[in-house]
């Protein structure tokens, strides 16, 4: 299951041809693009729309807007929050949303870093990575990244909208490819893999490498994440549960474990709550406000073996 991933997300994936759907207690294989795209558009909106019963979409906390950007997300964020909150882990969770570390400068009006940063990006992701609904893929940009011009006002042109907490339009086309689990096409047995433009990707790489360390700076680091910390890896969870059992196995202890598995939590957080997490360790707020736009303005289609669907 994880080669096939990592193969897939390397560009190596084969596009969809068959479906199978549900119908009437068991699943009807199709091939008629028709019907599949209607069928992916149907379940993949129904996915992302998984948290619009999150208590920051619906709840007492919708309070903080769509964008987490108003006068009531500034008192989480500061501790000033003294509204009464009848949950007790979610009076919890808003506690820990105050900010916990000094600003973070990024900053994007000197034209050598933005090229230096952008160049980083560039060099380090393989040019058959898909991406880019537009078409310009990193093929073209690590042409350009050969000549100091080309590559300066590449870097300066995905730095702006950075800069001014904007969103340009081309990046808010997305093109979602689907990855089967299982070897058959099963509807519900599908992954959702979504292709930005490589601009975009580079600079958010850029921006979210210079945040982790940020974080790490100011000792502010995940008890129970692992692959995405530095240096961390996906084989350190394992590891780490293997200890726990041998220490218990050689002191002779009961132990209990409990595995924290968020079903789809990506697909479950609202855009509000994800600006006040980055808005926590302190990125800055223009840097937050084109994040939160490109999540929530996206235009998202389904690409088959047939093309392309309508937008979601």
């Amino acid at each position: 299951m994880y080669q096939h991933i990592t193969t897939a997300m390397k560009g190596q994936w084969t596009l969809l041809s068959s479906l199978l759907i549900p119908e009437a207690g068991e699943y009807k294989l199709t091939t008629d693009p028709a019907v599949m795209h209607p069928a992916l558009c149907a379940a993949n909106k129904k996915n992302l729309q998984a948290s619009s019963s999150s208590p920051f979409v619906t709840g007492q906390l919708s309070s903080i807007g769509v964008d987490g950007f108003n006068p009531t997300s500034e008192k989480i964020l500061d501790g000033t929050y003294n509204h009464p909150i009848e949950n007790e882990v979610l009076s919890e969770l808003v506690y820990h949303l105050q900010r916990v570390c000094p600003p973070l400068d990024i900053a994007f009006s000197d034209a050598k870093v933005n090229l230096k940063r952008f160049r980083s990006a560039m060099a380090i992701t393989p040019e058959k990575t898909s991406s880019s609904p537009s078409g310009i893929h990193y093929g073209i940009y690590k042409v350009a990244m050969a000549d100091d011009y080309l590559a300066s006002v590449f870097a300066n042109l995905a730095s702006i909208p950075f800069r001014f907490g904007m969103v340009l339009h081309r990046w808010n086309h997305v093109t979602q490819v689907m990855i089967k689990k299982k070897p058959e096409p099963y509807i519900d047995k599908l992954r959702i893999i979504e292709l930005f433009e490589g601009d975009y990707v580079g600079m958010v790489k850029g921006i979210m490498r210079t945040m982790m360390n940020h974080r790490w700076e100011h000792d502010i680091k995940g008890l129970v994440t692992f692959a995405t910390e530095v240096g961390g890896s996906t084989h350190l969870a394992i590891v780490s549960r293997v200890w726990a059992y041998d220490v218990a196995q050689i002191k002779r202890c009961s132990i209990a474990t409990l595995d924290n598995y968020s079903v789809g939590c990506y697909d479950r957080m609202a855009p509000s709550l994800l600006s006040l997490l980055l808005r926590r360790v302190r990125l800055p707020d223009n840097i937050t406000q084109t994040f939160i736009h490109q999540l929530l303005f996206r235009q998202r289609k389904v690409q088959t073996a047939y093309g392309l669907s309508d937008i979601i």
